[in-house]
């Protein structure tokens, strides 16, 4: 990871890591609210069961991939099916959890202005 760079997936890690000295290893428990963030109602919606495959059974609790606006496919996780609506949860998996992780500092590299390539 790139100190002073948001990490894409886990925001909170860098500032739990700062001070942290090459070859120490420790335990880190990044907060919900900057790991993955806080689940959010607003992501829970209703959809048409034509944004799913045809063959696909739906059941509630599990993960699917559904068509997403623009024709990308989207994954989601089920709530309810009702007929031809669908119950859908668009929140991450890990959302609304506090994430503890083993991390071992095994060296710490720096870039020079001049080559911008990265070194010892």
């Amino acid at each position: 990871m790139t100190v002073g760079t948001r990490h894409p997936r886990l925001p909170g890690l860098e500032a739990e890591l700062v001070g942290l000295a090459p070859g120490k290893t420790v335990t880190v428990t990044v907060p919900a609210e900057r790991a993955y963030g806080m689940r959010d109602p607003d992501r829970v919606h209703r959809v048409s069961r034509g944004r799913f495959r045809d063959d696909e059974i739906l059941v509630a609790g599990r993960r699917f991939r559904m068509r997403g606006s623009g024709g990308r496919p989207r994954v989601v996780r089920v709530v309810e099916v009702r007929g031809r609506e669908v119950v859908i949860d668009t929140n991450h998996p890990r959302s609304g959890q506090a994430v503890v992780m083993e991390v071992e500092l095994v060296t710490i590299l720096s870039t020079t202005a001049e080559s911008g390539h990265w070194g010892p």
